[in-house]
């Protein structure tokens, strides 16, 4: 996949997808920021169990999927 992005609203985005992400868990699972992209747009999905968030990113252009 050959990803191009909009570094200041990539970064806010992810800032906050990260916030809800713990830094350590007994699932390595929850410790990592989803980036799922298609034509229709792109999500960061990140959550603790208890907390989800699914932020919407826009300026992200994918040349090879």
């Amino acid at each position: 996949m050959k990803v191009v992005v909009e570094r200041e609203s990539f970064l806010a985005a992810f800032q906050m997808a990260a916030a809800v992400a713990p830094n350590r868990s007994p699932r390595a699972i929850l410790e990592n920021v989803k980036l799922e992209v298609a034509d229709t747009g792109s999500l960061l999905m990140a959550t603790d169990m208890e907390v989800g968030i699914r932020a919407t990113v826009t300026g992200i252009e994918v040349s090879s999927p």
